[in-house]
């Protein structure tokens, strides 16, 4: 009878602690929403793409570096859980819903210094990323 009370006990221990694990997780999730949602907005702005969309035209100096520095700061920051899972899911051999949403915001990111590096491709890649991060904390909370 002590045995059934102690390991019951366990049990209701281990799960207070997964809901704990639990609740962090999404805590962090949100804050690194909202801390993300600040620095996209600004990218929003600066981007050619959703100007064009509104009808409106907002140029300042340096704007691609800009760009390219925000948006750098959403995917590594804002993307930061996801590339860490998507990491860990491969060393598994296990890859899943991190590994699939690390992969698009790093295609889109690399693809962004492309476009920042070569001159040939379009500016509104530098923007994407910083959506695709945002999206995806959006999304996942």
């Amino acid at each position: 009878m002590e045995q059934d009370m102690h390991h019951s006990m366990d049990k209701q221990h281990v799960h207070k602690m997964a809901q704990q694990h639990h609740a962090h997780h999404i805590g962090e999730f949100k804050k690194r929403f909202w801390i993300s949602l600040v620095f996209t907005i600004p990218i929003l702005l600066l981007s050619e793409m959703i100007q064009m969309w509104l009808g409106f035209k907002l140029e300042i100096p340096f704007q691609k570096w800009i760009l390219f520095s925000l948006s750098s700061l959403v995917y590594f920051y804002g993307g930061w859980p996801f590339l860490k899972g998507g990491i860990r899911e491969l060393k598994n051999r296990q890859p899943g819903m991190m590994t699939l949403i690390s992969a698009a915001i790093s295609v889109a990111y690399f693809y962004s210094i492309a476009v920042l590096l070569l001159p040939g491709l379009t500016v509104q890649a530098v923007a994407e990323v910083g959506l695709a991060a945002f999206a995806w904390l959006f999304f996942h909370r």
